[in-house]
């Protein structure tokens, strides 16, 4: 869990990204983010602000779930240093297919 320092400059990233795109006018251009073949996953990542309404979402693809972890730190605006291996929390995974 983040601290709360950490958790509220995330929120503060989200919020400045969720008005900065409000501000913008929709854009025509629509890139597929990839094909199966370019990578073994597909990412998609909803994050919901459930006190101001808003939300984004982020979409990327990777080989492994460290480099999917790797791009959404990335995207959100922090450099990981490292990864620690723990077990992961599989009562959090809902599978949809």
């Amino acid at each position: 869990m983040l601290e709360t320092d950490q958790a509220w400059e995330v929120f503060e990233k989200l919020e400045d990204f969720y008005f900065s795109q409000k501000d913008k006018s929709p854009s025509t251009d629509v890139t597929p983010i990839s094909t199966p073949a370019d990578a073994r996953y597909n990412v998609k990542v909803i994050i919901h602000d459930n006190w101001m309404g808003g939300g984004i979402e982020l979409l990327g693809k990777g080989d492994t779930f460290r480099a999917i972890a790797n791009g959404i730190a990335t995207d959100l605006g922090y450099k990981p240093h490292a990864f620690t291996h723990i077990p992961a929390s599989k009562e959090k995974f809902k599978r949809i297919h």
